[in-house]
């Protein structure tokens, strides 16, 4: 599974990346999720 993730940068703002959750370690994550209709979520994810 793929998912975007995105980094302050001093210049521009923000920017965007890919990151193929599969190579990440396990541990506890925590993803910031934003929809079109302007609400936003955090939802807190283990990867084991």
């Amino acid at each position: 599974m793929m998912i975007s993730k995105k980094t302050a940068n001093d210049h521009t703002g923000y920017v965007s990346e890919r990151i193929d959750v599969s190579t990440l370690p396990s541990g506890i994550y925590f993803a910031h999720i934003s929809c079109d209709c302007g609400k936003q979520l955090t939802e807190k994810f283990v990867i084991r």
